[in-house]
C-alpha cells in the first residue's frame, strides 16, 4: 500500500478524534444542572441535551467517512453524472416525437399559449 494511501485512511479515521471534545464539552454543561435547585432543572438541562445531541451526530457521521470516501471520490471524478436518452424521456413525458411543443391549448387571441 503506498504511503499517499495509508495517510489518506489514516486521517478518515483520525476524523473521530473531535468527538471526545464533545464529549467533554457535554459533560462540563452538565455540572450547571446537578448543581440547581429543583425548579431551574428543566432549564439547565437543555444545554447538556445539545452538547449531547451534536456528540452522538458528529460520531455517527464521523464513523461513516470511511465508507463514504468512494462516493466522495466520485463526486471529484464527475462520474455522477446522469443523461436521459431522448427517445426514453420522449416516451414518458407525454410528448409527441418531432412536434417540440408540449400540448398547450391557447386561450388568448394572441396566440402565445400562455394561460
Amino acid at each position: 500500500m503506498a504511503i499517499e494511501k495509508r495517510l489518506v485512511v489514516s486521517g478518515l479515521f483520525a476524523c473521530r478524534i473531535i468527538t471526545p471534545a464533545f464529549a467533554i464539552a457535554s459533560l462540563v454543561s452538565m455540572e450547571n444542572y446537578y448543581r440547581s435547585s429543583p425548579p431551574d432543572r428543566p432549564w439547565y438541562a437543555v444545554t447538556p441535551a445539545i452538547w449531547t445531541q451534536i456528540m452522538i451526530n458528529t460520531s455517527v457521521v464521523t464513523a461513516c467517512i470511511p465508507s463514504l470516501k468512494p462516493i466522495l471520490t466520485d463526486f471529484g471524478s464527475g462520474l455522477t453524472g446522469v443523461t436521459i436518452s431522448g427517445p426514453f424521456e420522449l416516451t414518458h413525458s407525454g410528448r409527441k416525437q418531432g412536434t417540440g411543443t408540449a400540448n398547450v391549448k391557447s386561450t388568448s387571441s394572441s396566440g402565445s399559449g400562455l394561460a
